[in-house]
């Protein structure tokens, strides 16, 4: 896993409000300022696609915003882990979602909303944890991260190489699984 410049950054979510994507767009226009050479890949779809398209242009960020698309279910996370160090998740509300599990069990940085069942997941040695509908939030998470560099590096370093507790976490996956196992019979 290269620990190169942290120069891209991904979000996998649903393109509709309540998961949050205008405020990391409002959190990007800022970061860009002072960030020029980052980019924002952004995976998914939603009946909201036009809208954010268009809230891109606006914002004048059009050059560092990039929708990806959907990707194929199961292998095709692989691809996206693979491109990027660190990933947002800014929904509003959620429950858990699958495609956090899977950063994290790639061992990837996330930065996720303090909502529904991400905090009991993400914890401050797996990821940041921030307040969902904040611009100010993403905007200095995003910044923390880049500002710091090289102890954001040791961090990313550190949940790839399993020193940090990332596995922790290996058990209430496996408690989920053992529900839905358990109710599926």
């Amino acid at each position: 896993w290269d620990v190169g410049a942290l120069n891209s950054i991904g979000c996998i979510v649903r393109l509709s409000p309540e998961k949050g994507l205008g405020f990391l767009l409002g959190a990007w226009k800022k970061i860009m300022k002072e960030y020029p050479n980052l980019s924002l890949h952004i995976y998914g779809h939603g009946t909201y696609k036009e809208y954010y398209e268009e809230l891109v242009r606006c914002l004048g960020i059009a050059d560092s915003v990039r929708f990806e698309g959907t990707y194929t279910p199961i292998t095709g996370i692989d691809e996206i882990a693979s491109r990027h160090k660190i990933f947002i998740q800014p929904s509003l509300f959620e429950s858990i979602p699958n495609a956090l599990l899977e950063l994290i069990l790639r061992k990837r940085m996330v930065v996720a909303t303090n909502v529904g069942g991400i905090p009991e997941i993400i914890s401050p040695n797996s990821g940041f944890l921030i307040e969902s509908g904040s611009t100010d939030q993403i905007y200095v998470a995003l910044k923390n991260i880049l500002d710091n560099e090289k102890d954001s590096k040791q961090k990313a370093v550190d949940i790839y190489n399993g020193t940090r507790s990332v596995y922790c976490y290996a058990k209430n996956i496996e408690a989920v699984c053992n529900v839905f196992s358990e109710y599926s019979k």
